[in-house]
């Protein structure tokens, strides 16, 4: 999370700590520029740059919390949204959802792509409630002591 006084209230800076990381995020706000005003994810707010290079973005700060399978149906139809733009999220786990009082959001980008691959959107949907039953922490983050 990050502030400034250009922003009325905190927002997500993701940027590449390494030079390798930065193809990640070329490819995460490509696809931020297909779901844009779908309300699929949240709102892309602008690129960081380094010596004129794209090495992140800013995106809208979601208040929310992670999904319980309570929340099935509305991480579904955010998905199947996703789905009829054709385009495949490929990491979906518990901790790329938030809900939000505008209900399910979608994050991390950064593996999807375009596709009209009708059998992996299909395994995508039915794989939801393993993911929201999952205890693992798998997509989570990793907190070191």
């Amino acid at each position: 999370m990050a502030s400034s006084p250009e922003f009325k209230k905190p927002v997500v800076a993701k940027f590449a700590r390494f030079e390798w990381e930065i193809g990640y995020y070329i490819a995460e706000t490509q696809a931020y520029s297909w779901i844009e005003g779908y309300g699929i994810g949240p709102e892309f707010l602008g690129y960081l740059t380094e010596e004129g290079r794209v090495i992140g973005f800013l995106i809208e700060y979601v208040e929310g919390h992670h999904p319980s399978i309570s929340d099935l149906p509305a991480c579904e139809a955010i998905v199947k949204q996703l789905h009829r733009l054709e385009i495949l999220h490929r990491d979906l786990n518990k901790h790329n959802f938030f809900i939000s009082e505008r209900g399910a959001i979608l994050i991390d980008f950064e593996t999807a792509k375009q596709s009209d691959d009708t059998e992996g959107m299909g395994r995508e949907v039915e794989g939801l409630e393993g993911q929201l039953l999952d205890e693992s922490g798998t997509g989570g983050v990793v907190v070191e002591a």
